[in-house]
């Protein structure tokens, strides 16, 4: 049967992967001066957005199953949910600025290459706390990861 934390764990390495495919693809429409090429990159960014939503609102379930099965990882889950929060609220702001882009690039707005840099700075941004939150995430059940002293 799938449950909450199969479902967590399915989705949650969405929003860690899909902003280093876009920014690489906005870099390349921007480098071709294809429009199109870089709504898709700025597209990946939106479904970044919406991948971190469903990672955060399965994550409550997931940790509560995994208590059930274990009680000692409570810290870890603890940590790990801090730090996806911060991730999360990054992933929310990076969507809503490539939507604002998208937007204003299908308008021909000029404004639409403020928008697409401000969103390859916060995908940068995002991919800075990515690793944080996938090894907080992946240290719950994975000891071989872990920095116990």
């Amino acid at each position: 049967m799938f449950n909450a934390a199969h479902t967590h764990l399915l989705v949650n390495h969405f929003p860690i992967i899909l902003p280093f495919i876009g920014v690489f693809i906005v870099i390349l429409g921007l480098i071709f001066k294809s429009d199109l090429v870089q709504r898709i990159g700025l597209l990946l960014f939106v479904l970044t957005g919406i991948a971190a939503f469903i990672s955060m609102n399965t994550g409550g379930n997931a940790e509560h199953f995994l208590e059930r099965l274990d009680e000692s990882k409570e810290h870890l889950m603890h940590e790990h949910e801090e730090v996806a929060e911060t991730f999360s609220l990054i992933a929310y702001i990076l969507s809503t600025i490539s939507l604002v882009a998208i937007y204003l690039s299908w308008k021909k707005n000029k404004a639409s290459k403020i928008f697409v840099g401000l969103a390859i700075l916060g995908a940068f941004i995002l991919i800075s706390f990515s690793k944080e939150t996938g090894t907080s995430g992946g240290e719950i059940t994975h000891l071989e990861i872990r920095n116990e002293k």
